[in-house]
């Protein structure tokens, strides 16, 4: 209260323009009395109209960033070229060798990438679909157009073995085109490496693929061209500018299989172009997903489909033994008891390379039946035979982790059947809400807790698609933790809710969009960007577009 008169008798720190006013969503407060009713409020409604103000004027700022960084990056002219506008024949010949059928959403963002690959200035574009909406195939058709014009591309994926899995499935479709695959991670060979690197410098490699390897500055390119991040998230922005400053200004293809509403995409994403892919492959259906109580609910399921010659994943959230959920040590134990006779591996990011592959190869090829892992399979796998997954412990992990987990089954010919089996300590508190009949006690609160994340999995269930997964995860999570701000180092979002006033974004990229077009270089508005470079940081405008 004290702090108040000095609050008065300071410098209004913003004022609306006049010439704003048809662009502010109404009824909005003066900046200045915002930030003093957020805190002093007459009455309720006054207390909401300064929150929501607040939230616009968060947002705004937000959408500047973006759109300064946006138009700053149209201004580039990158080095290299591309021989024509239309499919390379090297794409054409891919899909035929395949058989692959192309989507009209497939088509549409490809449309959309030719387009961009035919602009003076880089390509800025995320890609976002559902899992097993066919992305990877829409970015062979940007590496095809790159290699057929006589560039280079590189593919960054964040694990080993999703670098192995577009290794394996790739190489046999690129060989025939005489297109040179090669794949470099921190396990690849030290001979191998060496000539990897040799003959990527001399240009005698068309597309690597790899991990955070990319990234070391010994890795160097004769001509590179594009650059496809494969799930953009986890990697972070300094990680991202690494790969992308190897070359002048290349090409830019972000894919992203964790999809949020486009509004929320556009905020978030602004100073990137956007293409969805909502639709997936005819014949592809998000597989049937149930909750069982106990592993000895879900192993009978199991077993009925390994009988029609199907296989099966189960995944585990831990590889060794712990006091609080299932573990890979022992799982792998009880699978053998269970199934005796059946053919089980085991996979997990701890083990070498090789195994990795082999335990891959084996699973992929049928001779094994049983797949139990950790969440290293998550993305990237596709075993068409593999028609079940069972996940224990699955309150451990996110909504978007369980909606990639469930999205590795049902992609061939069988229908998919996910398995959610709750950790012990969910069942323990459940079975004794159920029996208890005294009073309450010390452990409702833990049960509360149980029961929370048992409905999360119950409405898991119900989720069809990954836009009602990242809303359902926006509503359990908050925007803070589902966005990842903490790791990009704070927003300063602090007013406004993503749940509540998506409403505010489109009028804010609307007058974000007149300010920079208006007044590009911030002459009529100074301080307006000194509020802007104060949230973000001053190197958010000397910093790449990634």
């Amino acid at each position: 209260w004290k702090a108040l008169s000095v609050w008065r008798n300071s410098p209004d720190p913003w004022r609306w323009p006049e010439e704003w006013q048809s662009f502010l969503p109404k009824p909005l407060l003066e900046v200045g009395g915002a930030y003093e009713a957020i805190h002093f409020p007459s009455d309720e409604r006054h207390r909401d109209l300064a929150r929501k103000t607040l939230a616009f004027w968060e947002i705004m700022q937000l959408a500047l960033a973006m759109e300064w960084r946006r138009r700053a990056t149209i201004l580039i002219r990158k080095s290299h070229q591309y021989r024509a506008r239309e499919i390379s024949p090297f794409f054409v010949r891919l899909t035929q060798k395949t058989g692959h059928v192309l989507t009209k959403e497939q088509e549409r963002a490809i449309g959309d990438i030719l387009t961009d690959l035919a602009k003076p200035q880089p390509m800025n574009r995320l890609i976002q679909g559902e899992v097993g909406s066919g992305k990877t195939m829409v970015a062979m058709a940007a590496i095809c157009q790159a290699i057929d014009s006589g560039h280079q591309a590189a593919f960054i994926a964040p694990t080993e073995i999703l670098v192995f899995q577009h290794y394996v499935n790739l190489r046999p479709l690129l060989d025939p085109l005489g297109i040179r695959l090669a794949c470099l991670t921190s396990e690849t060979p030290a001979k191998e490496r060496r000539q990897t690197l040799d003959d990527l410098k001399k240009g005698l490699i068309n597309l690597i693929i790899g991990t955070h390897s990319l990234l070391e500055a010994e890795v160097m390119f004769a001509s590179l061209g594009l650059v496809i991040i494969d799930e953009q998230h986890r990697f972070g922005v300094d990680q991202r500018w690494k790969l992308r400053s190897k070359s002048f200004h290349p090409d830019c293809l972000i894919l992203s299989a964790t999809p949020i509403p486009r509004t929320l995409a556009l905020a978030l994403y602004g100073d990137l172009d956007i293409s969805t892919i909502e639709d997936l492959p005819p014949g592809h259906v998000i597989a049937k997903t149930v909750i069982a109580k106990t592993p000895e609910e879900a192993w009978p399921m199991v077993a009925e489909r390994l009988k029609e010659g199907l296989q099966a994943y189960v995944v585990v959230p831990a590889i060794e033994m712990t006091s609080e959920s299932f573990n890979l040590e022992q799982e792998v134990e009880e699978l053998n008891r269970v199934f005796p006779g059946v053919n089980i591996s085991a996979l997990h990011g701890r083990m070498p390379a090789s195994q990795k592959e082999q335990a891959l190869s084996q699973f992929t090829q049928g001779q094994t039946v049983i797949l139990a892992a950790t969440t290293v399979i998550e993305v990237g796998i596709d075993v068409r035979q593999a028609a079940t997954i069972v996940i224990l412990g699955a309150d451990h992990f996110g909504l978007a982790t369980l909606h990639q987990l469930r999205g590795r089954v049902g992609r061939g010919n069988h229908d998919g059947l996910c398995i959610l089996v709750p950790s012990p300590k969910i069942q323990q508190a459940n079975a004794s809400k159920e029996a208890r009949t005294k009073g309450p006690d010390e452990s409702v609160f833990f049960e509360e807790d149980s029961s929370k994340s048992l409905d999360r999995l119950e409405k898991f269930c119900l989720c069809r698609n990954g836009f009602e997964i990242g809303q359902l995860d926006l509503e359990w999570r908050g925007q803070g933790d589902l966005l990842g701000w903490s790791q990009h180092g704070g927003s300063g979002l602090r007013h406004f809710d993503w749940k509540d006033d998506v409403g505010l974004i489109a009028p804010a990229r609307l007058l974000a969009g007149k300010i920079m077009e208006e007044d590009p270089d911030w002459r009529r508005y100074p301080r307006l960007r000194c509020f802007v470079e104060e949230r973000f940081g001053k190197d958010f405008f000397k910093s790449d577009i990634s």
